[in-house]
């Protein structure tokens, strides 16, 4: 029986990747990744404009708040 203070410790399987991705799955994923994060990050930042920045580059804010809405993953 265990004791009150004894912790029991969960184990989660390590994921498997077929032969041809073990360990190259940084070098490929890594430039997808940087490129969701580089677009989340510019959306971000497309939606904190101002009147006056959004009319410099020429894009509304119903366009700017339209983008900025769209999931990282989709271009």
């Amino acid at each position: 029986m265990k004791q009150e203070n004894e912790m029991s410790t969960l184990t989660m399987a390590q994921p498997v990747l077929p032969p041809a991705l073990d360990g190259r799955w940084a070098t490929l994923m890594g430039p997808q990744l940087h490129l969701w994060w580089q677009r989340a990050r510019q959306r971000r930042q497309l939606a904190e404009l101002s009147e006056r920045q959004l009319d410099d580059i020429g894009v509304t804010r119903e366009q700017a708040l339209a983008e900025a809405a769209k999931p990282f993953w989709k271009p």
